[in-house]
């Protein structure tokens, strides 16, 4: 379990629990293991040898993410030797159907959907979540599905914004988004696959939101 950093930031004078230890200035970034748009791994030595700009965003689907995204996609055409990866929990389907509609390819998209490790090495998680599992009566082998009902909360702020960075935000309480839902896991012979439906009941505005979600690789 990822160490908790109480008091790490704080909210109007409050202190806010951050997963991971967070990182400072001089220090290694961590490895990663993430996904590009064509399911192709993606570490820290795929860019070696560049300069890295390494930026985290909830989801391309929002207005702010997306008008970020597009921005550092414009920028580094006039940066010679420079990666720019936009890190999402976007599945990658997702993230290369956003950047062919959005003309966006001098920039890397790259998927953390399959754990949350990534959020955790670098200190920009906070989150929170509960479930209840229970059985399908009609359903004889258990161990294969899992049915949930869920409530999740979260978002991805950063801890450290710099005086040039676009859109940084540190931790906000009201944008903070939540939804309840159900979800069933088949753990198949290509790994977890699970399909969820939820209704938000705390979300910002501009938000788009999605009923339905699809992933393979990570259970609840």
């Amino acid at each position: 379990m990822a160490e908790s950093r109480t008091g790490a930031v704080t909210l109007k004078g409050n202190p806010v629990a951050l997963a991971g230890a967070g990182l400072s200035a001089g220090q290694a970034a961590p490895d990663f293991k993430l996904q590009d748009n064509g399911l192709q791994e993606v570490t820290l030595a795929s860019s070696a040898g560049k300069t890295r700009v390494i930026a985290t965003i909830p989801s391309l689907d929002t207005p702010t993410c997306a008008l970020e995204t597009k921005r550092f996609n414009d920028e580094i055409k006039n940066l010679p030797n420079v990666e720019v990866l936009v890190v999402s929990m976007d599945l990658p389907f997702g993230q290369k159907r956003w950047c062919g509609a959005e003309g966006v390819s001098s920039i890397k998209t790259v998927s953390a959907h399959r754990c949350t490790k990534f959020g955790e090495d670098y200190g920009v998680l906070i989150q929170g979540g509960a479930e209840i599992l229970f059985p399908l009566p009609f359903i004889k082998d258990q161990r294969s599905i899992q049915t949930t009902f869920f409530v999740d909360a979260g978002n991805v702020f950063d801890t450290d914004c710099g005086a040039t960075q676009l859109n940084c935000y540190g931790v906000d309480i009201d944008r903070i988004n939540a939804s309840v839902g159900f979800g069933l896991t088949w753990i198949s012979g290509f790994g977890p696959m699970t399909f969820s439906i939820a209704e938000p009941f705390k979300e910002n505005e501009y938000d788009r939101t999605e009923v339905f979600q699809f992933s393979l690789g990570q259970t609840f």
